[in-house]
């Protein structure tokens, strides 16, 4: 009973580090309950399946599959990385069961305990599949651009339980223990694996929270000088549309008051200067016009074609600092993006179909963006510090309550990015 319990238990572990692994390298689409709940059910279906069929290939094979299985629901992920993530893994997993197998074959203990005999080198491939993953976690994310970075204590808490599996291994030749024994040292076991299996998730978990708390301070900070800078802005345009209104009034009467068609049609060309002045604020959203104002700038100072379409939705819904993160982040993109292109060109649309809010940006792009879990990811070299717009995009999209989506057209060659709000 012992061994079948400590086995099934051992199982689990391997699951729970594999997905570890996973929370490092893909976006997760469910809550860790769910993520958690999905990889203990899966790993106990596993473990039974294992003490059945005590077929090394046929376990493998269920481990393999299973944690694609964990990467296509719980992550955002494609299918062909979602099939190299769970092979990675599947193979760091037989590298350290093959690896302790090599050494206790070499070293010959004679273990007092058959259960036990077969208990402490599954242990300590569970060691050495924790280090493994975490290795392998470091050198992807320093491949892609992206920092993880463990204390170095961390790595004292595997070394230490492998030390003191060892002595547990040295005892176990010279002391017949009770059935009563046994099972402490089993306990003993599993609560040291569970820990640092506990500890690394635990860490993993703050170090993402920071991350986002970090995030979240400096979009504060640029909400808020967006925020004022815009007011500002906003109360000049209005000064400025207002002089352009009495300088056209200004201009009709002195056109009015003489018959020169030379005079008439310098009149008529500042008339015509002061056109898009005039056209200035036509969403009825302040801070989605100054918006738009300040991207058409933009795209015009690197020769972008630059467009908006709002007609039947203005975004209202979204607070000041929100929409400025959002559709700063969106047309950020768009314009870099733009810019690289052949074409030049981006577009913003926002109307109102079948009673939900559909807010859309096309952009020019000559080649498909590269994906990280199934977003696109920044081009520019600061990867660290840029790389965090999708995510504020994504996250102000949740918050109110939008479903975000992006295709690209090769034949187009296109870019889209759909956000559709259910209100």
């Amino acid at each position: 009973m012992v061994y079948y319990l400590s086995s099934i238990a051992l199982c689990v572990s391997a699951f729970f580090i594999g997905l570890a692994f996973f929370n490092g390298i893909a976006f997760s689409k469910k809550s860790g309950v769910f993520r958690a709940l999905l990889c203990a059910l899966l790993s106990l279906a596993a473990g039974a399946f294992q003490l059945f069929y005590a077929l090394p290939a046929a376990n493998y094979a269920v481990f393999g599959v299973f944690s694609f299985l964990i990467l296509i629901i719980c992550f955002e992920i494609g299918f062909s990385k979602a099939i190299a993530y769970s092979l990675l893994s599947l193979l760091l997993f037989i590298v350290s069961d093959s690896a302790v197998g090599i050494v206790f074959s070499l070293v010959d203990l004679q273990f007092t305990s058959d259960d036990l005999s077969l208990i402490v080198p599954v242990a300590f491939s569970r060691l050495l599949f924790l280090v493994l993953t975490r290795l392998s976690l470091i050198v992807l994310k320093k491949a892609k651009g992206e920092s993880e970075k463990y204390p170095i204590y961390f790595f004292l808490y595997p070394v230490s339980a492998a030390i003191l599996l060892s002595l547990i291994s040295k005892l176990l030749e010279m002391i017949v223990l009770s059935s009563l024994w046994e099972i402490i040292v089993s306990c003993t076991i599993l609560l040291t694996l569970g820990s640092i299996i506990l500890t690394f998730f635990l860490f993993e978990k703050s170090a993402e929270r920071d991350a986002l708390l970090q995030t979240l301070r400096s979009e504060i900070r640029e909400a808020k000088i967006s925020t004022e800078y815009n007011s500002v802005i906003a109360a000049q345009n209005d000064r400025l549309r207002e002089l352009a209104h009495d300088e056209k009034n200004h201009l009709e009467v002195i056109a009015a008051l003489t018959s020169e068609k030379q005079v008439q049609d310098y009149i008529s060309s500042i008339r015509n200067d002061l056109e898009p002045t005039m056209r200035f604020g036509t969403t009825k959203n302040k801070v989605l016009d100054l918006l738009i104002e300040k991207y058409r700038i933009i795209s015009e100072n690197k020769e972008i074609r630059f467009s908006s379409n709002i007609k039947t939705a203005n975004l209202d819904f979204i607070s000041d600092p929100d929409l400025t993160s959002l559709v700063g982040n969106i047309l950020d993109n768009a314009v870099e993006a733009a810019e690289r292109s052949e074409e030049k060109v981006v577009e913003l649309d926002c109307n109102m179909s079948n009673g939900m809010t559909v807010l859309t940006c096309r952009n020019s792009c000559d080649r498909a963006p590269e994906m990280k879990g199934g977003y696109p990811v920044t081009s520019k070299k600061e990867k660290e510090f840029h790389g965090s717009g999708m995510k504020i995009i994504r996250r102000i999209a949740r918050k109110y309550r939008g479903d975000l989506s992006f295709s690209f057209s090769e034949e187009k060659r296109e870019f889209i990015l759909n956000i559709v709000f259910n209100r």
